[in-house]
């Protein structure tokens, strides 16, 4: 619903045809967008509602939903972790896996900069 009130595309409606100030005639593109993006922020197998990842302008409209996109994939990312030790019942083993993972992220981090 924040994508929504973002400005995120949300309808089960087909392609609108409308016609440009030059008199010519344009199919836009629209459907549910936003209820899909958590789909493609969880998922390696494509690039979205668009094809075209959150390059594409109703995909990411604005800074604001670029920032929350880019918390949610870190929230998913954490939390899987932290439901891991839930499952597992040893929380202690998913401290253990932020601590390799953060380190992980460093060196990775590291290493690019010295690029």
């Amino acid at each position: 619903m924040v994508l929504v009130g973002l400005g995120v595309p949300q309808t089960l409606q087909g392609a609108q045809v409308v016609h440009t100030l030059q008199g010519q005639i344009q199919t836009i593109s629209r459907g549910p967008v936003a209820s899909l993006e958590a789909i493609k922020q969880l998922g390696t197998n494509g690039g979205g509602y668009f094809n075209a990842n959150s390059a594409h302008p109703y995909e990411d409209p604005s800074a604001w939903t670029t920032v929350l996109e880019m918390v949610a994939m870190g929230v998913i990312s954490c939390a899987l972790v932290w439901t891991f030790g839930r499952f597992i019942g040893n929380r202690r083993q998913a401290v253990v896996l932020y601590v390799y993972l953060t380190k992980c992220l460093g060196v990775g981090g590291v290493c690019h900069l010295r690029r």
